[in-house]
């Protein structure tokens, strides 16, 4: 049989223990939240104090979650029919319109997919060095024809011209356009009678 008096030492002990965890997972997750929020949030003690508890294990940056891109690309594009040639074409300036204007419609996938298709055209762009700024040989076309990148791009002016114009378009005149946000460098390759 316990004693009475050992009982209550337990309970007190378990106690202790409980207030030593709370006090902890307090301490923990007001560290973390110090730490997300600007430094001028806070005084600059509880930020130092819980920046050094933060950051050797449990620090992370926004861009984990969504990481800013570096790179703004933007497709231009002539399509070339039977009897007609359209004017320059930049779909994207249509899409982010309409997208800063109405969230939830399509045009925010569509420029998404634009943005994807030019990141696909830029690997094979750079595996098959090619220069920006510069005409492109025909051997290098020859080779980009070959990429999945030029089908991504044939399939994206074959489906734009028949959603507008009701038409396969016989060739196209194509502009790339890659600028980098941070340094404002930007590199164009123009592709002339791509088929």
């Amino acid at each position: 049989m316990v004693h009475k008096d050992n009982k209550e030492i337990e309970y007190q002990k378990k106690n202790w223990i409980g207030y030593i965890a709370l006090f902890f997972i307090i301490f923990h997750f007001s560290t973390i939240l110090i730490t997300t929020f600007p430094k001028t949030y806070s005084p600059k003690i509880f930020y130092t104090l819980a920046n050094h508890y933060v950051t050797p294990l449990f620090n992370q940056k926004w861009s984990m979650f969504a990481p800013c891109p570096l790179t703004a690309h933007q497709l231009q594009f002539k399509l070339y029919f039977k009897d007609t040639i359209t004017k320059t074409i930049t779909p994207s300036n249509t899409y982010l319109k309409f997208h800063s204007k109405l969230r939830f419609t399509h045009h925010g996938d569509l420029a998404t997919g634009e943005y994807n298709l030019m990141y696909w055209i830029k690997l094979d762009l750079d595996e098959l060095n090619i220069e920006p700024n510069k005409t492109i040989l025909e051997s290098k076309k020859q080779a980009f024809y070959k990429t999945r990148g030029y089908y991504l791009l044939k399939n994206y002016l074959s489906g734009y011209a028949l959603n507008y114009y009701k038409i396969y378009p016989i060739k196209a005149d194509v502009i790339l356009n890659y600028t980098n946000v941070k340094t404002h460098n930007q590199n164009s390759y123009i592709f002339k009678n791509l088929k």
